[in-house]
């Protein structure tokens, strides 16, 4: 990669955190004060291609681990919520009786889970 130094470095890290909390390449670039011609050239570089792995993967495993704490207590409020007669049903989630069998379904991403009451 051209450019050397702590200077460089560190920009190099920036664009990396730049390009996870931006919403395009063009605010990244503008966000840490490159061009987006500069910062697109980067992400061609190998360097710069393993340091925005990594840090992907960093930030979804901590997604992943927040999400995973927070499961239990999102589904006991779903559940009461569901279970509330008083909830309208403009607001309650989704649900269904199949057979008189009470189900929530809760989508997550590209799955879907079902829980039966």
């Amino acid at each position: 990669m051209i450019g050397h130094g702590t200077k460089f470095k560190r920009k190099l890290e920036e664009a990396v955190a730049a390009m996870l909390t931006q919403r395009n390449v063009e605010e990244a670039a503008r966000s840490i004060g490159i061009s987006t011609a500069t910062l697109m050239r980067w992400q061609k570089e190998p360097e710069f291609q393993q340091a925005y792995r990594a840090a992907r993967r960093a930030a979804h495993g901590q997604s992943i681990a927040r999400l995973q704490q927070a499961t239990s207590a999102a589904v006991s409020t779903l559940l009461k919520v569901m279970v509330d007669a008083s909830t309208p049903a403009s607001t309650n989630p989704m649900t269904s009786t199949v057979d008189g069998n009470q189900f929530v379904a809760l989508a997550v991403g590209s799955n879907v889970m079902c829980f039966g009451l």
